[in-house]
């Protein structure tokens, strides 16, 4: 029954227009660039076919759908229009968390919440590519040649997804971060938020194999602090389903990790070739910290996110 009530709702989407199964009614016409009557759709079972591997990137985000419009005119190359559909809000936030360079677009007059921990952007534009964040949409909106005239025509797209969509706040657990430890200062601009252990690997390689259990029910934020002395040590929170899956996640990491040290389940930290590696538990939630250069700094960043997430939702 289950099956099939999903191969239905999958048949839906397929079959409903964009105005209903995106939400956004985009115009038929921006600029010099005119739009199909319907757009693509992208379900989870032919992502593959639309991206090849980078189909992983989003599913490892609660990836739903995607629906895709690409805008042609005569004598100029094309705009693409990608909006995302992700099951939560964190999700699309964390899409445009991946990668925080560009320049920040005010698309919109509303005003959004503050987005402690990490940069109060929601759209960026750089060569033609604008990316952003809006209720459970994540957006990709480019010009494949960019001119000023193709320009104004992805922010019109821009203004228009944003629109059409609600304002919601960045993901609670922004509130773990502790802006600065002693003299240690966390960089804002690489603030990643995820749920993936590929996509933690795109951004700071542990292991090719997955020995935190990340998955879909877990979320996780990883950043790096810089000390005075340009040393660096990177800090992530994972919170788990419940406690047991943070326990037994904890217990995998020691077991291909940590080999050669007998388990502690709360707190330590423990001298390996790269640094200091230190960890705590806090009921559902595991803090890391890696590469630290001596065991007070991996001490120090440890026990301040401890104390915050017991503050703020431990």
């Amino acid at each position: 029954m289950r099956l099939y009530l999903y191969l239905t709702s999958i048949l839906i989407i397929m079959m409903t227009p964009l105005s209903q199964a995106a939400e956004i009614d985009l115009p038929k016409k921006v600029e010099s660039w005119t739009r199909p009557d319907t757009a693509r759709i992208i379900t989870v079972d032919n992502i593959f076919d639309y991206m090849n591997g980078a189909g992983e990137l989003y599913l490892g985000y609660r990836f739903d759908h995607l629906t895709v419009y690409e805008y042609e005119a005569e004598d100029r190359y094309n705009v693409l229009v990608e909006l995302y559909h992700m099951k939560e809000s964190n999700d699309a936030f964390g899409l445009l968390s991946l990668d925080w360079g560009g320049e920040p677009a005010k698309l919109t007059k509303k005003s959004f919440p503050s987005t402690e921990g990490a940069p109060n952007h929601r759209a960026l534009y750089g060569a033609g590519l604008l990316r952003l964040w809006t209720g459970t949409v994540y957006a990709r909106i480019m010009a494949y040649k960019e001119t000023d005239e193709s320009k104004r025509a992805v922010l019109q797209l821009g203004e228009k997804v944003m629109a059409a969509n609600s304002t919601p706040a960045a993901p609670e657990m922004l509130n773990f971060i502790e802006p600065q430890i002693s003299d240690w200062v966390y960089l804002k601009d690489r603030v990643r938020f995820f749920r993936s252990h590929l996509v933690l690997n795109s951004f700071y390689y542990l292991s090719h194999k997955n020995i935190l259990d990340l998955d879909t029910t877990c979320a996780a934020l990883t950043w790096p602090y810089e000390s005075d002395s340009a040393e660096k040590a990177q800090t992530l929170v994972v919170h788990y389903a419940d406690n047991e899956k943070a326990l037994h996640a904890l217990e995998h990491f020691y077991a291909t990790y940590l080999p050669e040290y007998e388990f502690t389940e709360f707190t330590a930290f423990h001298k390996i070739e790269d640094g200091w590696v230190g960890h705590s538990r806090i009921g559902q939630h595991v803090v890391f910290v890696f590469d630290a250069p001596d065991k007070d700094g991996a001490h120090l960043i440890v026990e301040k996110i401890a104390a915050n997430i017991h503050k703020h939702g431990g």
